[in-house]
């Protein structure tokens, strides 16, 4: 019946929630121990970006910058870990390291530029930003997705729709463009 498929539902759900809290117990307690290897800081700092633990990813990607200054993936993530956390300076400072380590290149960065930009209001930066991230690398989606957040911001839906599918091309899997589009 309709009521036993609902509590069916509802224990899967239950057990899917304590099995996410019982893993990030598991990740924050390997944190604290001090795991100090570059695999297991990185994905303590994945796992905890996962579920919305943006200062404990933080620490994270910091320990792992920490023990390797030329770990240009880590200082994209912290960069992203800053950012909903309202620390831009740092967000800022972690992303142009990623972009040093990377002689220039380095596309994801530069989008995190572009989104700090957003952010504080400053479209025109923005601008600049997610279009040198696409320069880099025309396949950039997250690049269009800013963009389309730009332009929504703006109140120009046609231009917005047009870059959140340009986005979802290049990553189909980005919930955002998807929830703008809808």
């Amino acid at each position: 019946s309709t009521s036993t498929a609902t509590q069916q539902r509802q224990q899967r759900l239950q057990r899917y929630i304590e099995n996410i809290n019982a893993a990030t117990n598991q990740y924050r307690a390997a944190y604290r121990v001090g795991a100090s290897d570059a695999t297991s800081l990185r994905q303590i700092g994945e796992h905890l970006m996962a579920v919305g633990d943006y200062e404990g990813a933080a620490q994270a990607y910091m320990r792992l910058t920490e023990r390797n200054t030329e770990d240009r993936a880590g200082y994209e993530r912290l960069a992203q870990a800053y950012i909903p956390l309202a620390r831009y300076e740092q967000a800022q400072a972690a992303a142009r390291r990623a972009i040093d380590l990377g002689n220039g290149y380095n596309p994801t960065a530069i989008v995190t530029l572009g989104d700090i930009a957003r952010l504080r209001n400053q479209p025109e930066q923005a601008t600049q930003q997610y279009n040198a991230a696409l320069e880099q690398n025309p396949d950039q989606g997250s690049a269009y997705i800013g963009l389309g957040r730009l332009a929504a911001d703006a109140g120009n839906w046609s231009v917005a729709a047009a870059h959140f599918q340009r986005g979802i091309v290049h990553e189909s899997g980005s919930a955002e463009a998807h929830y703008w589009l809808a």
